[in-house]
């Protein structure tokens, strides 16, 4: 039997744009790993059943009228997890490509002093690939942050982070909405302040359903942007 107590006093937050086929098993899997989780689901705007799967499954949902994009996900969550006191926050994609482990969670855990703690995609065990557009622009930001922060991060733009509550007061009302700012803007802007940093190794599988709602232009636009975001 798993510990009662792994992760206390956290939120598991899902951000969730039509997912109806695997919220269900992201829950799932949320609870089969971290017993009694208070999990958060903010529904983007979804035009299927996601937030009716979501509702039947006992967790709390905050709802956005329209698609307002990943970081607006992660600002109405932030808010949230400080209203109610947590001291960190969870996230995890709401697509099922994320995986926990014990071990993950452990090493969550015991993390010290980082505020952010990001899930690395690459590394010799994983399966994740990409195409060589996205990789070549990963590797930019990579040398990017290290070049400006001195700060060593494989995988800058992973969807899966572990938030203390200094990183949540911090952050408060200042995540930019636009694509990959709720990412790479993040890293920036605690940096800058300060903050500790951190990566593990995480779990990744294949989407089993849907597709990426970012095309080759939309993604190259993006990481142009987030480029200007580390120059000026």
């Amino acid at each position: 039997m798993l510990p009662q107590n792994r992760l206390q006093n956290t939120l598991v937050f899902i951000p969730v744009y039509n997912e109806e086929h695997t919220i269900a098993s992201v829950i799932t899997h949320v609870r089969s790993f971290i017993p009694n989780a208070n999990i958060l689901i903010v529904d983007d705007g979804s035009t299927d059943r996601s937030q009716a799967v979501a509702r039947s499954l006992n967790v709390k949902i905050i709802h956005h009228a329209s698609n307002l994009g990943v970081g607006a996900t992660l600002n109405s969550a932030v808010s949230y997890a400080l209203s109610k006191n947590y001291q960190s926050l969870l996230q995890l994609d709401g697509d099922g490509q994320h995986q926990l482990s014990l071990e993950l969670i452990s090493s969550l855990e015991e993390s010290r002093h980082a505020v952010l703690t990001i899930g690395n995609r690459f590394h010799r065990n994983s399966i994740y690939s990409m195409s060589r557009t996205r990789k070549l622009a990963i590797v930019f930001l990579r040398f990017l942050i290290y070049v400006k922060f001195r700060i060593r991060l494989k995988d800058p733009t992973s969807g899966f982070r572990f938030f203390k509550r200094e990183a949540l007061a911090a952050l408060k009302d200042n995540i930019q909405t636009e694509y990959l700012q709720d990412t790479v803007h993040v890293i920036k802007y605690l940096a800058e302040n300060g903050y500790m940093i951190d990566e593990v190794n995480s779990i990744f599988k294949a989407r089993e359903h849907g597709e990426s709602s970012f095309r080759k232009l939309s993604l190259i636009k993006a990481y142009l942007l987030s480029v200007i975001l580390f120059l000026f």
